[in-house]
């Protein structure tokens, strides 16, 4: 649900290109911020802690600090890492699970 919202709130529109016969290609959506939050993010907060991320930290904390591990905690340090708005993404999380809890997200 946050890498949806992440999606949401940094949607973007790609510049009208052109196909190869010539004709314009629909503008389509994207969100860099999303993509780079998902690659930093499976290195910054794995699932399964092997300390492959932990040579600039101490290798017995890596693993057990929140700030490093799957979680709320760390998913909220590497959107400020990337400068991701924090708080319209937690707004975001909110808001689509209690819709979730109400009958589904479209």
């Amino acid at each position: 649900l946050r890498q949806q919202c992440i999606w949401d709130t940094a949607l973007a529109v790609d510049a009208v290109t052109k196909k190869p016969d010539g004709t314009d290609r629909s503008p389509r959506p994207y969100s860099p911020d999303f993509y780079r939050y998902v690659e930093k993010a499976h290195t910054e907060c794995p699932f399964v802690c092997d300390n492959s991320g932990a040579a600039a930290v101490d290798q017995r904390t890596w693993c057990t600090s929140p700030d490093h591990r799957l979680g709320e905690r760390c998913s909220q340090r590497v959107m400020r890492l990337l400068n991701i708005n924090v708080q319209r993404v937690t707004q975001c999380v909110e808001d689509k699970a209690l819709q979730l809890l109400q009958g589904g997200v479209e």
